[in-house]
């Protein structure tokens, strides 16, 4: 019985190990969409420049990650909408166990768009 869990137990720590990093890479993610889209949105409506929206960005997700990520942030406008792309990757840390392979296998991309106006617009039921 003991060889039998020997040979189990890497394998069942492997899968919980696994699924640690899976939770951090679905949180980071969903800090970095939750951000840039209110960036997005705020530097919209405050008419700031393409800049200060990414200026904005990295300054809003220092500290806000659990992994250590390369991330872009581009911001363009294109007649009334506002585009933002979001790029990134884990980088490979020296403490971590799957740090070989994170920076190759957890990727993270996302683009979105905001309308806006020029003027306030009502509409009249």
């Amino acid at each position: 019985m003991t060889i039998e869990l020997s040979l189990l137990m890497p394998f069942i720590i492997g899968i919980i190990i696994l699924i640690i990093f899976l939770s951090f890479y679905l949180h980071d993610s969903c800090v970095v969409e939750r951000v840039g889209y209110s960036c997005l949105l705020n530097g919209v409506n405050s008419d700031k420049t393409s800049e200060e929206i990414v200026n904005d960005f990295y300054n809003e997700i220092e500290g806000s990650l659990l992994c250590r990520w390369d991330i872009n942030f581009d911001v363009s406008f294109m007649g009334t909408n506002a585009v933002a792309l979001v790029t990134g990757r884990m980088l490979p840390d020296s403490q971590l166990m799957f740090g070989i392979i994170s920076g190759s296998v957890f990727r993270y991309s996302t683009k979105f768009s905001v309308n806006f106006l020029s003027e306030a617009e009502y509409i009249w039921n």
